[in-house]
Formats: structure tokens, sequence, C-alpha cells
């Protein structure tokens, strides 16, 4: 089921390739198959079998959540599970993951670890100019020559 889902998330595009993986999630409910939503810190690339019969979400059938985003936040998460909001956005590259990936993120649950969808949704924009404003300070510090 896991390859099935894999298969039907990298398939056609728009509603064709949503109601074949609804229905390839129906099928595992109705042969007791747990499908966990998505989850930024437990998510692979593709769908995955977690202990137990129970198959995890996978980042690529996230609409609007390409390669280039799932291999920075894979990447990052080597370091350790994100911790927070906004530590996911000072710890990826956000210029590889806008704002429509961050929205469909959020909308498909797989930040839920943070809060509300639509607290987060409504703070997402101030978090990513804190983020970014840190970063460039960070920068800029890096980024002096050493008097000594």
């Amino acid at each position: 089921m896991t390859a099935l889902l894999t298969a039907e998330s990298r398939g056609t595009t728009g509603p064709v390739k949503n109601e074949k993986i609804a229905q390839a999630v129906a099928e595992c409910k109705r042969i007791k198959i747990e499908v966990l939503p998505p989850d930024i810190n437990k998510s692979e690339e593709d769908f995955s079998i977690e202990e137990g019969q129970r198959i995890r979400f996978g980042l690529s059938a996230i609409k609007n959540v390409g390669g280039a985003a799932i291999s920075n936040i894979l990447e990052n998460r080597k370091n350790g599970d994100f911790k927070s909001f906004e530590d996911f956005c000072t710890r990826v590259t956000l210029s590889t993951i806008n704002k429509k990936t961050m929205e469909s993120l959020i909308k498909a649950g797989a930040m839920d670890l943070f809060g509300k969808r639509a607290q987060l949704l409504i703070d997402f924009p101030d978090i990513v100019d804190s983020s970014t404003k840190k970063k460039e300070t960070r920068g800029s510090w890096t980024s002096q020559p050493v008097r000594r």
C-alpha cells in the first residue's frame, strides 16, 4: 500500500491525483492500515512505513511542495527535529520554501505540532520576516573582517 500511495502521488496532477490518493487511503482504512498525516519531523519524501501497520503521508504528495523544498527540509532535519515554527523558518533556506509551499504544509497538517493551523497561517509572515532578519544579522556578523 505504501508503494501504491507513492505511485499515485507521482502520477497525474490535479483532481484525478487527489481522487486516486483518497481511494488508496480509503482502501488502507478498509484493510485496517492506519495512514498517518504528514509531519514536518517524521515524513519522508514519499509515503513511508512506520512501526506497526502504519503509513506516514509523504511530503511529495502535498500540493505545491516540490523537490527542492523537500530536500531542504530533510537536509536540515538531519541536525535534529524542528522544535518550533520559528526554529523551522530559521533553519531552512526560505528561498526554496515560498509562501505557497509554507501555506500548503500548514494546511496539510505537516506543522500541526507547532500549533493550530489557522494561527500558524496568521503568524507565519511575521515569523518568516523575523527569521530572515536573524539570518541577515548572523550573515553580516560572519562576513565582517576580524580586526586584531
